[in-house]
């Protein structure tokens, strides 16, 4: 059996995604990116991971997935309509409670309420045992970013964020 290098394995993987024609293959483009660019810094000399064939083991895993998610239609429908339903449904439920919720066609939403800030919100929920993303810019500083996840999850990030508005 011929021995293929990992480089063969990438090609190979992103002629399959860019093959399939309609799916956003973000994550892989980023991780063939990072390779690229780790095969580039290393050609100049620069420190590169201490084992990078298990670095190549977890990037063949990665390609793995992404091909397999991308082969099934069904889940992949599946999980695409709960997503937008659960992110919807999320939407409503912070509009009830006084947040602005900006448009979203990701899988989380932005997100700020008036009367409070993004930190202390943050605060409230990590109390609570909810994890949310904040950031510290100041144009965003007041949102919280939350990932879209299962209706339960949501359901107990809601119920943390009404406890603290109430």
């Amino acid at each position: 059996m011929t021995r293929r290098s990992p480089s063969w394995f990438f090609r190979s993987a992103a002629r399959k995604l860019s093959d399939d024609v309609g799916r956003r293959p973000w994550r892989i483009a980023h991780v063939l990116a990072f390779e690229r660019d780790s095969n580039e810094r290393s050609k100049r000399g620069a420190i590169v991971p201490a084992f990078p064939e298990e670095r190549h083991c977890r990037l063949r895993f990665t390609f793995v997935g992404a091909i397999a998610s991308i082969e099934d239609e069904a889940y992949f429908q599946e999980t695409r309509s709960t997503v937008m339903r659960n992110r919807a449904d999320l939407a409503v439920a912070l509009t009830r409670l006084g947040f602005e919720v900006l448009p979203s066609s990701a899988n989380f939403v932005f997100a700020r309420h008036p009367g409070h800030s993004g930190e202390a919100l943050v605060a409230a929920l990590r109390d609570r045992a909810v994890l949310v993303r904040h950031f510290a810019a100041p144009r965003i500083a007041d949102f919280l970013r939350i990932t879209i996840g299962s209706e339960a999850e949501l359901r107990q990030s809601t119920e943390a964020l009404s406890d603290f508005l109430d």
